[in-house]
């Protein structure tokens, strides 16, 4: 593993990550590097919830547009046999 050294942290910051890594039953290294993989973990899981949320109106649109298409046919279809049914006196 790496080793990671951050200078000029305010003091009230270790403070409270103190005061939070006792609370975890944690150390304060074991507390920040816990927080750090988390946020590392929360920009991938972000990326890809943006990558499905892309996906997802991409697919709407598509599904949309083809029902539009067929909603068109149908239609046109419908006066068709409409017409046809007009010319020939059946139902």
């Amino acid at each position: 593993m790496a080793t990671q050294i951050i200078r000029n942290l305010p003091k009230q910051t270790i403070v409270s990550l103190d005061e939070l890594a006792r609370r975890n039953s944690e150390s304060r290294e074991s507390y920040v590097r816990d927080l750090l993989n988390h946020h590392v973990m929360f920009a991938e899981v972000e990326g890809i919830h943006y990558k499905y949320e892309n996906l997802v109106k991409e697919i709407s649109h598509d599904v949309i547009l083809a029902l539009n298409m067929n909603t068109e046919a149908l239609n046109e279809f419908n006066q068709w046999k409409g017409n046809v049914d007009h010319e020939t006196g059946t139902n």
